[in-house]
């Protein structure tokens, strides 16, 4: 989706200043059959609370009752994210991270797709490491998928590549070696 510029006006010259659309992320949260994980699993707030909205009007839900919307065992979780982390969008992604990761049971990997990614900066690369800790924490594979090199470089050039699980398609990350080792 290329940036959409809009013209203004300054009101004192006349003259026209050009102003930059913030740029726009989306993350996703599924099972590998491409079934939505609530943003809300185990106790962790996912992308919604991230855009700011306002927690007195719309009250924590409750945790989901066995059998509500869950995924199925024995399988992995993928978080998608489309568009360009920068400051602005990281708290987005990494609030789907955090979804992802409450949503995944050892040893089945969380598979963190950046393969739509078109800039990662560094509050993405901070997401990134912190979902790193969390996965080792609790003993969850972390697998990230990335092939661009606008993607690539910046995991490069902090090393975050020599700690990550990086694979080129998604199919490579869910396929043999995907599961428990």
């Amino acid at each position: 989706m290329p940036t959409r510029h809009d013209t203004a006006y300054d009101v004192l010259d006349s003259r026209p200043i050009t102003t930059r659309e913030a740029p726009a992320l989306t993350v996703t949260v599924t099972d590998v059959t491409g079934r939505r994980i609530d943003e809300r699993v185990g106790g962790v707030e996912g992308p919604r609370a991230a855009r700011g909205h306002d927690r007195m009007r719309h009250p924590p839900a409750r945790r989901a009752q066995p059998g509500a919307r869950h995924r199925p065992a024995g399988a992995a979780v993928v978080v998608r994210a489309v568009g360009e982390v920068d400051a602005a969008t990281a708290p987005v992604l990494a609030a789907g991270l955090r979804t992802g990761r409450a949503a995944a049971r050892p040893p089945w990997p969380l598979v963190v797709d950046l393969t739509g990614l078109r800039f990662l900066s560094a509050a993405g690369l901070t997401a990134l490491a912190a979902t790193l800790r969390r996965c080792d924490e609790h003993r969850v594979p972390l697998r990230v998928v990335a092939a661009r090199r606008d993607v690539l470089r910046p995991l490069r050039l902090t090393g975050l590549d020599a700690l990550l699980d990086i694979r080129a398609t998604l199919a490579e990350a869910l396929g043999p070696g995907a599961g428990p080792r």
